[in-house]
């Protein structure tokens, strides 16, 4: 079961942030930094970043992490990390399996073989049954410039 952060949005001022494969890294990382070394007052609520990639990404999602964990602590300050991997279900289009060569078609010559028997499925009946289910990898990570108890309960806490 993923961790629903919409009670940490009372409390935090939350700014979330997508990494895909266009994303540059240079640009999420200043965006990172600039979230979590603004100055808040007092009565303001702490910054926590929140940055999400799927599968492919996920190796973006970590350069930008740590890059600006290392920028952050040459500048003094602490970063508190929680990182969190859940799945997504995703709807993937079905397509007809495509037909296997026969033996005719490799050149043995007697002919006496017949792919009458065999018969593949219809792509009128491929597309009825709809799209098929898959549960795609997500990685969360949380940043923070102090530590956060509901997430470290979650997820454990790693700090730098």
């Amino acid at each position: 079961m993923a961790f629903d952060d919409t009670t940490l949005e009372s409390k935090y001022a939350l700014a979330r942030m997508r990494v895909r494969s266009g994303t540059q890294v240079s640009t999420r990382t200043t965006q990172v930094i600039s979230k979590l070394t603004s100055p808040t007052p007092e009565a303001a609520s702490p910054a926590i970043v929140v940055l999400q990639a799927s599968n492919r990404d996920a190796n973006k999602l970590i350069t930008v992490t740590e890059i600006a964990k290392r920028d952050l602590l040459l500048k003094g300050i602490k970063v508190f990390q929680y990182t969190s991997l859940s799945s997504l279900m995703i709807d993937v289009e079905r397509k007809p399996a495509s037909k296997p060569p026969t033996a005719n078609a490799a050149g043995d010559g007697d002919g006496e073989v017949s792919d009458d028997a065999f018969q593949t499925t219809g792509e009128a009946y491929i597309k009825s049954l709809g799209p098929k289910k898959r549960a795609v990898p997500v990685l969360t990570v949380y940043l923070a410039a102090r530590p956060v108890k509901e997430l470290k309960a979650e997820f454990g806490e790693q700090r730098s």
